[in-house]
């Protein structure tokens, strides 16, 4: 397998098709959101309203201000990455959320919104590389499930598996070779706030970027709430702020603030397209 597809080769803690099984009907986004956040049921659909605009203004926005409109202070939270209760949701997101504008409607690929009881179901188009085949990409779905109490979402769940808090895997087989000092700039850890607004290959909200600086090289890992970690791959320097690897188009761009920090990265090429923040 190629170093592209190597970094690539993603799993989301949701369900993943067999490798080798013959070709599937794609998951297809709905083009209307209203039309998924309609019911019958005024109490229904006002749950589903309450979810939607959650996800919208909070997690998609960036607004953890508003996060008491729409989580109960007791909030359950049983992602096995991220702390439990209100102030738990706001201290772990207020690491990388930086809010903007909020948009009309949800940016990530809704699939559909269901309601049933207390509890709504949101449904996402994940397009991922197919680790089997490189260039190629395969579409699954990915969810996450709400509880909603007195107004308010009082649990949640998804399908993630526990990351661990030891440092990012080093490239196995080879010891280590001093960073050169302009390189440690790029080291640690990044962050996605927000699902991809679009059905491309996409990492979900909160999965973490790790950067070594190893030597005159870069190494970059994936790993968080809803990705297996991925073994690093190397990038080498190109131009100012721009690393390549090696064998593929995968490329990644740092950007620096006023003061001239890196605060950003973002990857492109090689069927993926992330920006994640420190």
């Amino acid at each position: 397998m190629n170093p592209s597809s190597r970094l690539l080769a993603l799993a989301l803690a949701g369900l993943t098709g067999l490798a080798g099984q013959a070709a599937r009907a794609d998951v297809q986004a709905s083009a209307s959101h209203e039309a998924l956040l309609a019911s019958p049921d005024a109490r229904l659909a006002a749950n589903k309203r309450l979810v939607y605009d959650f996800w919208r203004e909070v997690l998609e926005g960036g607004h953890l201000e508003l996060a008491d409109r729409y989580l109960a202070e007791s909030y359950i939270q049983h992602n096995p990455n991220v702390p439990t209760g209100r102030a738990g949701f706001v201290a772990f997101f207020s690491q990388f959320a930086k809010p903007h504008d909020i948009a009309p409607r949800v940016s990530a690929p809704l699939v559909s919104i269901t309601a049933e009881g207390d509890l709504v179901t949101l449904s996402f188009v994940a397009r991922l590389p197919d680790p089997s085949v490189p260039g190629a990409s395969y579409t699954t779905t990915a969810f996450d499930m709400f509880r909603v109490e007195n107004g308010r979402i009082a649990e949640h769940w998804d399908a993630a598996r526990k990351q661990g808090e030891a440092a990012a895997p080093r490239a196995e087989a080879r010891p280590a070779a001093p960073a050169a000092p302009a390189m440690q700039a790029y080291a640690g850890h990044y962050l996605i706030a927000a699902p991809a607004a679009s059905d491309q290959p996409a990492l979900p909200a909160g999965t973490r970027i790790d950067v070594i600086a190893e030597g005159d090289h870069l190494l970059v890992g994936f790993g968080g709430p809803k990705v297996r970690a991925s073994p690093p791959e190397a990038f080498e320097p190109g131009a100012a702020d721009e690393f390549a690897q090696a064998g593929s188009e995968a490329r990644v761009r740092f950007t620096r603030d006023a003061q001239g920090r890196v605060q950003q990265l973002q990857l492109t090429g090689g069927g993926l397209s992330f920006t994640a923040t420190r």
